[in-house]
Formats: structure tokens, sequence, C-alpha cells
């Protein structure tokens, strides 16, 4: 059996440290695998205090329909209050905080999923001592 990360070229790199990742792999096994430090984590925008967001799955390495992205928030932080038309599918790896709709809140932790209905106002917040990580499920969208 294969680890997770490791290479089937003859390289001393694994896979996801090539930069060729990202180039399409014609003729060849498509599935990708590298590490989420790879990709850049940038400030996740205007509304948003202590959160970044690192693109992992997008439309440039071929995935067609959904981005999946991974949010790091330091304690204190929060991201805008907000809605859109599309749907928000999370699931909270590290650390704990609270997801706030109106004049609701529901607390999550480790382990939990989170969904969010399209149009509903929504605002995720690290109440924690430590950082945050979630991985959230979007289609993509213009």
């Amino acid at each position: 059996m294969v680890k997770a990360g490791s290479s089937f070229q003859n390289s001393e790199k694994p896979i996801y440290r090539l930069r060729e990742y990202f180039l399409p792999l014609r003729g060849r096994f498509q599935t990708r695998v590298f590490h989420c430090a790879d990709v850049e984590a940038k400030d996740a925008g205007e509304g948003a205090f202590k959160l970044k967001v690192r693109w992992l799955i997008t439309k440039d390495i071929g995935a067609p329909n959904f981005a999946m992205r991974l949010f790091e928030m330091k304690p204190g932080g929060y991201s805008p209050l907000h809605s859109h038309d599309w749907e928000h599918e999370v699931f909270i790896l590290e650390g704990e905080g609270s997801v706030v709709g109106g004049s609701e809140q529901r607390r999550f932790k480790p382990g939990d999923a989170v969904f969010i209905p399209s149009n509903e106002k929504h605002q995720f917040r690290n109440t924690g001592k430590k950082l945050l990580k979630f991985l959230c499920l979007v289609p993509h969208h213009e």
C-alpha cells in the first residue's frame, strides 16, 4: 500500500511538492495530491477579522463544479456577516466557535459538519483560545 503524499514517480520529492501539479496531465492519472501548506494563505477580505483562506481545489486544477477552501481563524476572529445565492458545506477540523445567523447562534467543535442553505445570513466566529480551522466547500460562482 502506498502512503498518502508519496510519489509514484522516481523522484525524491513527493508529487505535491512539484510545481507541475497545477498543469494539465494529458494521458496520465489525473488525481492530484498536495499539501495545504503549498497553497498561499490570503486575507479573507473585507469584513473579516483575523481570517485567512487557502483556495485548495479550484477550476485552475481541473475541478469544474466545486471549490474547496481551508479557513484559518485566530482567536477572536470572524468572517463577514453575509448571504449569497449558494450553499456552504463546512467541516470543522480544529478549534471551537459558533456560526451566527439572524438572532440565533450555534456552537461547533472539531468533527462537526455545518450546512448553510443559500440566501441565509451567516457569520463564523472563533470563540475559543486556539486557531480555528475548517474546510468550506461551495459551488463555483462568478
